[in-house]
């Protein structure tokens, strides 16, 4: 499975959220926050989704919990909420706005199965 990703907006006027065009890096173990950062979607961005691709080490979490980089750190970079379709095909949520009302608890406590 390739890896891609989009930008989830919310527009206040429909009261609706919106995804960006899909991006893809057409390759199943990467894909990079460049090749989809500035995607834009109808509204003000609040949330991205991307899927871990292949079946590897640390293909069913979020990376980046030392919030330098990876899933955790573009979410915090950017003050919006993660989605990450896993191999298993599980839905997570990296939940930002809880986190940033509890910034000393680990970010894997705000993370949660979506759906299954």
């Amino acid at each position: 499975m390739l890896n891609a990703a989009a930008n989830i907006g919310y527009e206040a006027l429909s009261d609706s959220y919106y995804l960006s065009n899909p991006v893809t890096s057409y390759k199943p173990d990467a894909i990079r926050y460049t090749e989809y950062a500035l995607e834009p979607a109808l509204g003000a961005r609040t949330a991205y989704v991307h899927t871990h691709g292949s079946v590897s080490k640390g293909a069913e979490s979020f990376s980046g919990h030392d919030y330098k980089g990876g899933d955790i750190g573009f979410s915090k970079l950017n003050k919006i909420n993660a989605y990450m379709a896993s191999p298993s095909r599980r839905l997570y949520k990296f939940n930002f706005s809880a986190f940033t009302k509890a910034q000393s608890s680990d970010s894997r406590d705000f993370v949660s199965e979506v759906w299954k």
